[in-house]
C-alpha cells in the first residue's frame, strides 16, 4: 500500500473506491508507505521483507483471526496467489467468501491449491487467466480514467519518438523492442526508443545487464533506458512521446489501458490488446516494426479517428469506477 510507488500505487486507489461501496474495509498488506486512508479503512501490515518471514506469516494469521472476530464479511485477495493459498482454507472452514484477483497467463501452484476453497477468481480478459469454471469471472481492467486526460490535443506527427515504461523484466521482452526499434529506424532513421523502469529482482538485473551489454552499440543514441518514476508523473511523461512500444505477451498490461487512454498510438504483440482493436491499417502481422510502417502510412485523420475510438472504449469497459461496480456485484451476488 504505496501511493509513491510506481509498482503498487494502485492498490490504494482501489482500497478508496472499495471503502465508498462497504461500510468497512480491512487491508491486510505486506508493507504499508505512503498512504492517505479514509476513516472507515484499517491497514494492518505483516511488514513482509522487514522482520523475519515466519513472524511475518504470524501476523498473517493473527490478523486474520482478528478480522473474523470482530467484523467477518467477504475477503478479497488482489494479486497475490500466495497469500490467498495462506488463507483460504481458513476462510473455507469459517464460510466466508473469499475472491482472488489473478490476472497472469501462467497457471500458479498455490492457485492450484486454494482454487477448491475460493469462492470466485476475477481476471481482465479471457485470455489473461488461465483458469475456467463457474467461478471464473471477467470484469476488464481498472484504470483511473481522471489521472489519464490527454491535456493537450495535437497532430499525431511526427511518428519519431517511441517508449515503454514498465518494470525492465525478462517478461515484458525489453530486447525484442529495442530489436524491432533498429528495423523501425531502417524506414525512419529519426526514430528513437525509450525505456522507463528498471528491473523488480536480483534475476531481472541479470537479464538488464545482459541487455545492456548485447545493445550497448545503440543505448545512448538510438535507445535510452531511465529508471522508474513517481506513479503520478507517468501521464504528463507519456504525453510527451509519440508511440508506446509493447511486448509482453501475458495478459492485458495495465500500460495498455493507460496509454490507450492518453491517445497515444499503440504498438503492441499482445494478443489480448489486439483481439480488442486489431492492428493498424495495413499491417498483416504484429511485428511492431510492421505495424510501425502501416501506421505512417495512415493519414492524420485516421490516426486521430482510431486513436479516439481506442479511448472511448477504455473509458466504457477499463474505467476503475465501472470496473469497481463490476468487482462488487460479482463479491455480493457472484452474477
Amino acid at each position: 500500500m504505496n501511493e509513491s510507488s510506481p509498482l503498487l500505487a494502485q492498490q490504494p486507489k482501489i482500497v478508496r473506491e472499495l471503502s465508498s461501496k462497504f461500510p468497512r474495509i480491512y487491508v491486510l498488506t505486506g508493507t504499508k508507505g505512503n498512504f492517505s486512508s479514509a476513516p472507515n479503512v484499517t491497514v494492518w501490515s505483516v511488514r513482509w521483507g522487514e522482520i523475519p518471514r515466519i513472524f511475518s506469516m504470524t501476523l498473517v494469521y493473527f490478523y486474520l483471526l482478528k478480522y473474523l472476530v470482530s467484523d467477518k464479511g467477504r475477503v478479497f485477495t488482489h494479486m497475490n496467489d500466495a497469500f490467498a493459498a495462506l488463507v483460504a482454507p481458513v476462510l473455507w472452514i469459517t464460510r466466508t467468501p473469499h475472491f482472488l484477483w489473478y490476472a497472469h497467463k501462467r497457471k500458479s501452484l498455490f492457485i492450484r491449491f486454494a482454487k477448491p476453497f475460493l469462492s470466485g477468481i476475477l481476471s481482465s480478459t479471457n485470455g489473461s487467466c488461465p483458469y475456467r469454471g463457474r467461478n471464473v469471472f471477467f470484469i476488464g481492467q481498472g484504470i483511473d480514467e481522471r489521472d489519464f486526460t490527454r491535456t493537450v490535443q495535437r497532430s499525431p506527427r511526427p511518428l519519431n519518438r517511441g517508449f515503454h515504461y514498465g518494470r525492465f523484466d525478462q517478461s515484458k521482452r525489453i530486447e525484442k523492442m529495442i530489436s524491432e526499434t533498429l528495423l523501425i529506424r531502417a524506414i525512419n532513421d529519426d526514430f528513437t526508443f525509450s525505456q522507463i523502469g528498471g528491473p523488480s529482482s536480483q534475476l531481472n538485473e541479470n537479464y538488464y545487464d545482459s541487455v545492456k551489454s548485447n545493445f550497448s552499440s545503440v543505448i545512448g543514441s538510438a535507445v535510452e533506458i531511465y529508471p522508474f518514476i513517481e506513479r503520478e508523473r507517468i501521464p504528463e511523461m507519456i504525453s510527451t512521446y509519440d508511440v508506446f512500444l509493447h511486448a509482453y505477451e501475458g495478459s492485458l498490461d495495465k500500460t495498455l489501458v493507460e496509454t490507450t487512454l492518453l491517445e497515444i498510438p499503440v504498438l503492441t504483440e499482445n494478443d489480448e490488446y489486439l483481439n480488442i482493436f486489431g492492428l493498424w491499417g495495413s499491417a498483416s502481422s504484429k511485428n511492431i516494426s510492421e505495424q510501425y510502417s502501416a501506421l505512417i502510412s495512415m493519414s492524420d485523420n485516421e490516426i486521430e479517428e482510431e486513436i479516439a475510438k481506442r479511448r472511448r472504449y477504455m473509458l466504457d469497459n477499463y474505467s476503475l469506477s465501472e470496473w469497481i461496480n463490476r468487482l462488487v456485484k460479482i463479491i455480493y451476488d457472484k452474477r
